[in-house]
């Protein structure tokens, strides 16, 4: 049994040598020899891959992409959108109305005489190499008053039904009734005043916590839904008002109004705005979501000159750090763009603004932002602000 077994054993490793021997006999035969250039190549990755990681750790990172700068001549800077910067292809493509032009200049060849001191017309509102648009219709906030969206329930219940969820997501009590809410949104917006459409206005909280209410770690700090911290706002006061009191909206309207009103004063509150103490570079403003592209169209000394002036709206001047103080982290302006449906930062088109005043500005139009301000401000004018 013992010489059967092991002749049995050998008809295996036989077996296993013809299934797995031929292979391994098959990939020796077309394995290429090693050549003396091998060992001088692999130095040089060993070498590149250990700079790689010197660069890494040194926190400078992988080496990147150079990318294409707009042209600049004479003061005027070529228009690309946020993917002609990034793409590599350096092609230019040309609106029909050229295309058709050179092929009937091709067909009837004249002499054309080229001013050499007129320079070419550039158009800002599409890209100069993808003729893609750069203007862009925003969609509207204000809904007309008698607007009664909503096909069985009232717009006042699916209001607060997104009220409930913003509760819920950001951990903060939701105490108020349908009834008391419904009977919130019929009253006049808290900061202009205007009455309320048939769809109602909607609530805005501010940011009063009520005895007893819990307050949560880390969001919520506008505080609760109920009675006590909520009132009634139009779409543009909502927006306007963000995440200040009552108290900080009037007054940076008042300010705002005083500034772009001609023979009325409604005070002067520039303590409302803050500083921004973080600079923002030219490249800051090149920029592309899933719904819009933003891109400039400005020389840096150009944009230097804008950030360097006071905020358009408010006022308020740049300071470099440590002017009033060790602790003075100083302030920036940036830029803003007076019609946000163009958009191209331009130098016609484009003034300097502070942070709070930017986000203040949202969309709207300048006229109509302005004019919003000088009502607030008319609203509250002789009442005393906290």
């Amino acid at each position: 049994m013992t010489a059967i077994s092991e002749l049995h054993g050998e008809v295996l490793d036989l077996d296993e040598f013809a299934w797995h021997g031929a292979e391994t006999l098959e990939a020796e035969k077309h394995k290429r020899k090693a050549v003396p250039e091998d060992a001088a190549r692999k130095r040089a990755a060993h070498s590149a891959k250990e700079q790689i990681d010197d660069r890494s750790s040194a926190g400078q990172g992988c080496p990147k992409p150079k990318y294409r700068q707009a042209k600049e001549e004479d003061s005027s800077v070529e228009v690309l959108c946020f993917s002609c910067r990034r793409a590599q292809d350096n092609s230019i493509q040309l609106s029909m109305a050229t295309f058709f032009k050179k092929v009937h200049d091709e067909a009837l060849p004249t002499t054309i005489v080229i001013d050499l001191e007129e320079p070419p017309s550039i158009d800002p509102s599409v890209c100069s190499r993808c003729r893609r648009q750069l203007r862009h219709k925003l969609p509207t906030y204000k809904a007309p008053a008698d607007a009664m969206r909503g096909s069985g329930e009232l717009p006042q219940l699916q209001r607060l039904r997104t009220y409930r969820r913003t509760a819920d997501r950001q951990g903060v009590p939701f105490t108020i009734s349908e009834r008391s809410a419904c009977a919130l949104m019929r009253r006049p917006c808290f900061g202009c005043g205007v009455p309320a459409p048939l769809r109602g206005h909607g609530l805005t909280r501010l940011r009063i916590w009520p005895a007893g209410v819990a307050k949560p770690d880390r969001s919520g700090f506008m505080g609760p839904y109920c009675e006590e911290n909520l009132a009634p706002a139009c779409t543009m006061c909502n927006m306007m008002k963000g995440h200040r009191r009552i108290s900080g909206f009037v007054e940076c309207c008042r300010h705002i109004a005083t500034k772009h009103t001609e023979g009325e004063q409604f005070g002067e509150y520039p303590h409302r705005f803050r500083d921004n103490v973080s600079r923002r570079s030219r490249s800051c403003y090149i920029s592309q979501s899933s719904t819009h592209t933003k891109t400039h169209s400005l020389t840096n000394e150009q944009f230097n000159a804008i950030v360097s002036e006071p905020c358009f709206y408010c006022g308020k001047e740049p300071r470099k750090p440590k002017t009033n103080g060790p602790e003075d982290r100083g302030h920036f302006n940036g830029l803003d763009r007076l019609d946000s449906e163009n958009r191209v930062y331009a130098k016609e088109t484009t003034v300097a603004a502070c942070g709070d005043c930017n986000i203040m500005k949202y969309r709207w139009e300048l006229q109509e932002f302005l004019e919003q301000c000088r009502q607030v401000a008319r609203f509250h004018k002789g009442t005393a602000s906290s």
